[in-house]
Formats: C-alpha cells, sequence, structure tokens
C-alpha cells in the first residue's frame, strides 16, 4: 500500500466543515481545517475526490504508484463572490431598507449571479486538488 499527503490551508469561508476524502468513491477519512493527512492508497489506479456539503471537487486519476502531496483548496473566484455578496447586501438590508438607495443592491447582484452558479451548476468547480509545488 502507497500513501498520499493531503494538505488542507486555512480558508475562512469552509473553517467549520470537514472535506470527506473519497479515494475510488468510498470515503476514507475526513481532513480538517489548516490540517495535513496522510491516506493509504492502493497500489493500483485510483479515483481521488474531495466533498463538502453539496460540493466536491473534479476527480483525479493518479495511476500506480504515483503518490505525493496534493492540497485542497476553495475556488478563489466562489470565495470572493460569497464574500462581495455578503458585503453588498448586508448594507442595504441594514442600513438603506427604508431609503431609495439601492447602489449596494445593484452592486450585489454579479456576485449572487455567480454564487448561484457556483451552488447548481459548477459545484463541481468549487474545491480544487493539485500537486503541492515544492
Amino acid at each position: 500500500m502507497n500513501q498520499i499527503t493531503l494538505r488542507r490551508p486555512s480558508n475562512f469561508m469552509l473553517a467549520g466543515r470537514n472535506f470527506k476524502i473519497l479515494i475510488d468513491g468510498k470515503i476514507v477519512g475526513n481532513i480538517g481545517n489548516n490540517e495535513v493527512k496522510q491516506f493509504e492508497t492502493p497500489s493500483i489506479a485510483f479515483k481521488l475526490k474531495t466533498k463538502v456539503m453539496f460540493n466536491e471537487s473534479k476527480v483525479i486519476e493518479l495511476k500506480e504508484g504515483q503518490t505525493g502531496d496534493y492540497t485542497i483548496k476553495q475556488n478563489i473566484i466562489s470565495t470572493i463572490a460569497t464574500l462581495g455578496m455578503t458585503l453588498c447586501f448586508i448594507p442595504h438590508f441594514l442600513f438603506f431598507k427604508e431609503t431609495n438607495n439601492d447602489f449596494f443592491l445593484y452592486i450585489g447582484i454579479p456576485f449572487l449571479l455567480v454564487n448561484l452558479y457556483f451552488s447548481t451548476f459548477g459545484r463541481k468547480n468549487v474545491l480544487q486538488i493539485k500537486k503541492t509545488e515544492e
């Protein structure tokens, strides 16, 4: 049996969630925020994937004996869209609800549309597994 090392750097958006690690479609463990773990892998070719809530990464197919360090990250565009939407809609509903000032609302709509994409069709693009560069 071989081992693969997975790193999950600190991330504010999904800090409270553990990511499930799937090898060949079976859950082999979890990885928390800012954690490094090693997982046993089969000695033949296998498929690696991570999952959190309804979001998942694209499948990475690793060949026989191919191990190493991999990093799990959240897509930066989905993170920016979530933060942008939050920062635009909260001021509108807290401070400008009674006025006709819809500036924050209009700025927040593109962020909302990008978030809608990542919640539906792009849910397999939220998480990314990449080979760790040394």
